[in-house]
């Protein structure tokens, strides 16, 4: 099966360490999953990411994401309310990074 695959993707040269030819083997698979252009909530600025614009929760640009500048999202705990309900509340707040490049 390995050397199939290595025939496949025409690797040339069968370096002596197994770990560099498992390198060449993994670089070839492509990324998985669909590339939005979409606004980053915090700045407004144009970005590519993972998630489309309809996404539950705010997305920043990672610059963003990782600076001091954002506010925590924060949520008073509500006895009445049911757990995962709340949960789902404050996931839909948390931002998530762009993902994609700098």
């Amino acid at each position: 099966m390995k050397q199939n695959l290595i025939d496949m993707l025409g690797i040339k040269k069968y370096p002596d360490d197994p770990t560099q030819t498992r390198q060449q083997i993994m670089s070839f698979r492509p990324s998985i999953g669909k590339r939005y252009k979409r606004k980053c909530d915090f700045s407004g600025e144009t970005i590519i990411t993972n998630y489309p614009s309809n996404a539950r929760f705010p997305v920043y640009k990672k610059k963003y994401f990782d600076s001091d500048e954002r506010t925590p999202a924060e949520q008073d705990i509500e006895r009445d309310t049911p757990f995962f309900s709340q949960l789902q509340k404050l996931q839909e707040k948390v931002p998530h990074p762009h993902q994609l490049g700098t």
